[in-house]
């Protein structure tokens, strides 16, 4: 069935028409977010679900190629997107960030399943510390396993996600980019430290490991500075 806009699906499929100043106009999601194309194309353009979201994807990789500026607050639809799926380190750091900043509620605080994600961001930032001096004594070390048996994804979100619940909405909005930024870092330095059988690290490849092993100790710290000793 056609919308009023010149979209919908019909048998499985969307159908978009050509939109004013030759431009096709789709809708993705329940929240309604639009994506504009503009091409060249005359005729009413019959796409199935599977293209049409390869056509969104490849619209948000778009954006996020954009660059930094695209992340601002003031980027529109464009800058929501690329915070929302490239929150790269230094991309959507927020520097208003700061213990004195930050709201914590303090009876969600004393809730054993937040105080024990908190507990276990300690021991996570603990045993990651081993790694970064195990490193930087011997820069041709192989930390993957180490950071592989460390950071289970899975128990890592739900640690960060628990001890998130003790910060008001407001703050939250902030934190929750540095709780994905944690994840994504993490997942940098696994790439950035592997190594290939019977070679050594080039100095390059021991910088990037030195660099990520960093941030993520910086992202760490940062995040449980805003919980009290």
């Amino acid at each position: 069935m056609m919308t009023k806009g010149g979209c919908g699906f019909v048998d499985g499929s969307l159908v978009m028409r050509k939109g004013l100043g030759g431009s096709m106009v789709g809708v993705c999601g329940r929240r309604g977010i639009g994506l504009r194309m503009s091409v060249g194309w005359e005729e009413e353009v019959k796409t199935t679900r599977r293209e049409w979201i390869r056509l969104w994807v490849g619209g948000v990789f778009a954006v996020g190629l954009a660059g930094p500026a695209m992340a601002e607050p003031s980027g529109g639809v464009e800058g929501a997107i690329a915070k929302t799926f490239f929150s790269k380190p230094g991309f959507n750091g927020d520097p208003s960030l700061t213990p004195q900043s930050v709201r914590l509620e303090q009876d969600k605080l004393k809730e054993k399943d937040i105080q024990g994600g908190i507990v276990e961001i300690r021991k996570f930032r603990e045993d990651f510390s081993q790694v970064e001096t195990a490193f930087g004594k011997d820069n041709q070390l192989d930390i993957l396993p180490d950071l592989r048996r460390i950071f289970v994804i899975s128990a890592l979100r739900d640690a960060l996600n628990r001890a998130n619940a003790a910060f008001d909405e407001e703050t939250q909005r902030k934190t929750d980019i540095l709780v994905r930024t944690i994840i994504q870092d993490i997942q940098e330095l696994q790439n950035a430290a592997k190594v290939k059988p019977d070679q050594p690290r080039t100095p390059r490849r021991i910088e990037k490991t030195t660099k990520w092993l960093g941030k993520v100790g910086e992202d760490f710290d940062k995040l449980l500075s805003l919980y009290p000793a």
